[in-house]
């Protein structure tokens, strides 16, 4: 009994233990994909949620225009009439993951993406507490599982928001952040890039986590001369920046050039004065309260809170005894909780930080549902604080040790199992409702592109992306999509949809249920009905159009303007808001417009040079090292 206690209960002990630990985090990813596998049942299916189709769609986007046109998706016509994609902060196209949505589809690519950030957070945070706090194997297990059956995930992926998931592979950030090898900060940026490439405004969440946990925590250092260990540590969360955001320029230069040009509130009017922000959080639940703070950790399903934090009671008593008994251990991460915990309350806190945050940059203006960003930071921490109660040591009489062993053995698995257990089956069941819908079938997806609108739309465009997907997938583009950044949507549809506020069947959305739109006069024409254009060329990024130009004219391409479009003959113009060429050379001939967009191959430089300075960096260490192995 005593050496199965010491095995499981015992911090790490030497290297020779590694081997038991890789059995458990293969353990943690059993019972990780058990947890999963509801996922996968009907794996076609799409989400009667519009927040998973505008995901669905974006994805098929880039993955048509990569497979079908073979081009990177910097312009596409097919969303509000013609808009410049790449950049978008929930695109995804830079994503790792990207890879599964090219070979297996939107739909089945996004799910294996979703079970795998699952594995990557839930193993990231058995190696932070295992590795760098130094848990017991039962106790970093216990907290890998309390943090991957916590129905904060499960909840996002039921209410549609994709983009969220990546915030929950922080654990795994932050163990790699705390290795002393500089190579594992190369690591901790690789995977930072997770969520920003997907997550957008949660990368400011998990640098702000970041810069909590340097500031607070020691990381190791080689240094012995007693330097001040607070430099050190900020000096490593700038590196970690520095190589970020260099790696990531890339995608970071187009993407905030896109914010600034956006047309209007992100979210609300309301957003552009605090006590505005404040009026909005507090409608629509945005902001935690104690009342839904306690009842989502507590209750198995708490109305009006979004993510939901559902641990249970056993949790977070264990929490709450941890926090006290082993308040030495825990008091630093004690401090990240409650900054985090009055971030989720908002104006509702009784000091509202988050005022700060808005009040420092307009960026954090789009942040109305503090709740929805900040939580992350208590679902990371409880499991934390509360794996720790596995390795406190409780001193008794010599006599008593046997007996003490397998009394604590056994008490504390059954709080293991039942804890767990209830996790498992309660937050399991968000899956089950996350996708039943059978997605549309192609009708007309080889036939000519041409643009729809809808008719009868409202300014929340609730069920917009369920058309937009049915229109994607045959070939058609949707001018009035849901946009949050609000560009400008000018091309003019062929034909209109009849909007309705409600799910609905695919199959009864049909094309003899069109409304032809009178004032429709072709994707390309010429102002001049005595010029002739006709497409001979469609890609997203290159139209080739045949004219025939009797005499100078405006030739008219039936999507927005862009600076970005250049022309090999004439000049483009913005023509009330349509992309234009203006042409005075007669004949007949090609002209063929590019979209070529100069901030993408900017930022892409920039991510060159990093790459090749980290290489050189890496070189430059490997070669000190072996020197250092020859001496």
């Amino acid at each position: 009994m005593n050496d199965i206690f010491i095995f499981i209960f015992s911090p790490r002990e030497n290297e020779e233990s590694r081997r038991y630990d890789i059995f458990f985090l293969f353990l943690v990813a059993f019972f990780v994909l058990l947890f999963c596998s509801p996922i996968l049942k009907n794996i076609s299916y799409v989400s009667v949620n519009d927040e998973w189709m505008f995901f669905f769609s974006l994805n098929y986007i880039s993955r048509m225009s990569i497979i079908k046109f073979h081009q990177l998706p910097f312009w596409t016509p097919y969303a509000g009439g013609g808009f410049p994609i790449f950049g978008y902060p929930y695109l995804g196209l830079l994503h790792p993951f990207f890879i599964f949505v090219l070979f297996f589809g939107e739909i089945i690519g996004l799910k294996i993406a979703t079970i795998l950030t699952y594995l990557l957070g839930s193993m990231g945070m058995y190696m932070l507490t295992r590795d760098y706090l130094n848990y017991s194997r039962i106790g970093s297990f216990f907290a890998s599982l309390s943090y991957a059956f916590c129905s904060y995930l499960p909840s996002f992926i039921a209410d549609g928001n994709y983009c969220h998931i990546y915030i929950f592979i922080l654990p795994l950030i932050v163990k790699f952040f705390t290795n002393i090898k500089k190579k594992y900060l190369i690591y901790a940026a690789f995977f930072l890039m997770f969520i920003l490439f997907q997550s957008g405004f949660l990368f400011v969440t998990a640098i702000i986590f970041l810069f909590l946990f340097s500031s607070l925590f020691g990381i190791s250092t080689q240094n012995s001369t007693g330097q001040c260990l607070i430099k050190n540590k900020l000096k490593k969360f700038l590196q970690l920046l520095i190589i970020t955001f260099g790696l990531s320029a890339v995608y970071i230069i187009p993407m905030l050039n896109l914010i600034e040009r956006r047309g209007g509130p992100v979210h609300s009017h309301l957003e552009n004065t605090y006590p505005g922000m404040e009026l909005m959080a507090k409608k629509e639940y945005a902001s935690l309260t104690w009342k839904q703070f306690i009842c989502s950790l507590l209750q198995k399903r708490c109305p009006n809170t979004m993510p939901s934090m559902y641990f249970g009671y056993v949790i977070i008593m264990l929490f709450l005894a941890s926090l006290i008994l082993n308040w030495k251990k825990n008091y630093k991460w004690m401090i990240v909780f409650i900054f985090f915990l009055l971030l989720s309350f908002g104006a509702n806190a009784y000091v509202d930080i988050y005022k700060i945050l808005w009040h420092l940059h307009p960026y954090f203006h789009f942040i109305y549902k503090q709740n929805k960003y900040f939580s992350i930071g208590l679902v990371f921490i409880i499991p934390v604080i509360t794996g720790s109660i596995f390795t406190i040591k409780f001193p008794l009489p010599a006599c008593l040790k046997n007996f003490k062993l397998g009394i604590v053995s056994f008490l504390l698995i059954l709080v293991f199992l039942f804890s767990l257990s209830d996790q498992f089956i309660t937050n399991r069941t968000f899956f089950s409702y996350a996708f039943t819908k059978k997605p549309p079938l192609l009708k007309n997806n080889k036939k000519a592109f041409y643009q729809i609108g809808l008719k009868g739309l409202t300014l929340k465009r609730d069920f917009v992306n369920q058309y937009h997907y049915f229109f994607l997938v045959n070939n058609l583009g949707l001018v009035n999509w849901h946009n949050v950044l609000k560009f400008p949507e000018k091309a003019i549809p062929k034909y209109y949809v009849q909007y309705k506020e409600e799910n609905f069947d695919y199959s009864l959305l049909n094309f003899t249920s069109f409304i032809p739109n009178p004032l429709y006069k072709g994707e390309v024409y010429f102002q001049n009905k005595n010029n002739i254009a006709k497409l001979l060329h469609f890609s997203p990024n290159k139209l080739s159009i045949g004219v025939t130009l009797n005499e100078p004219d405006i030739l008219i391409i039936n999507q927005n303007y862009h600076e970005s479009w250049k022309t090999d003959h004439g000049k483009v113009e913005n023509i009330e808001g349509l992309l234009g060429v203006n042409i005075n050379k007669r004949g007949n001939y090609t002209v063929t417009v590019r979209y070529i967009p100069m901030r993408f191959y900017i930022g892409l430089g920039i991510s060159a040079l990093t790459c090749l300075f980290m290489a050189r960096l890496s070189r430059n260490i490997i070669h000190r090292r072996e020197i250092a192995l020859q001496k």
